[in-house]
């Protein structure tokens, strides 16, 4: 799995949820991406796979 397509799998979860639902994912989401952007996207694709 790709740091791209998890995103939109949170994303897509975020939807479904409440309220906290939501604004835990989003938190989660935040997170990949600062990783992400520091590490590098390939960084994170090796470690999800």
């Amino acid at each position: 799995m790709q740091v791209n397509q998890l995103i939109e799998e949170l994303k897509v979860q975020k939807e479904k949820g409440s309220f906290w639902k939501k604004w835990w994912v989003q938190r989660i989401i935040n997170l990949i991406e600062r990783i992400a952007e520091s590490k590098g996207k390939e960084f994170l694709d090796n470690k999800i796979k």
